[in-house]
């Protein structure tokens, strides 16, 4: 799904201490749920946010990966990125590339990264 992944690899003297961190779209939360609805077909996808408290007794991992969300985040340019990687998917078109619209596949059958192609459906 993205045409690029070793590029960093093809060029090591270019990349060499060097981090970028990579993404397609940058979306609000709710923005999520409006496109993963649209893949869907229209049915609701609503916003369900937990309080991260408890995670903090249940699990000290998930509560970090909350709390860097909910106050840091990542912080992509989308725009370079999309310069620098043209093949980068938006979520709605990574959604559409995955299969997520097709209603006869199911969860457990997973992401399919070879959808659409021949022989991937």
């Amino acid at each position: 799904f993205f045409e690029h992944p070793g590029y960093a690899l093809s060029d090591p003297k270019s990349w060499a201490g060097k981090s970028l961190e990579l993404a397609g779209d940058e979306l609000t939360p709710l923005q999520l749920c409006e496109v993963f609805s649209q893949a869907q077909g229209g049915m609701p996808v609503k916003l369900n946010r937990p309080p991260q408290w408890p995670m903090w007794f249940l699990s000290r991992d998930l509560w970090r990966i909350m709390n860097f969300f909910s106050t840091k985040g990542y912080s992509a340019d989308v725009t370079k990125c999309r310069q620098l990687f043209p093949g980068l998917h938006t979520m709605k078109s990574f959604l559409e590339a995955t299969g997520w619209a097709d209603t006869s596949r199911t969860y457990e059958q997973g992401i399919r990264f070879d959808y659409g192609k021949p022989g991937g459906k």
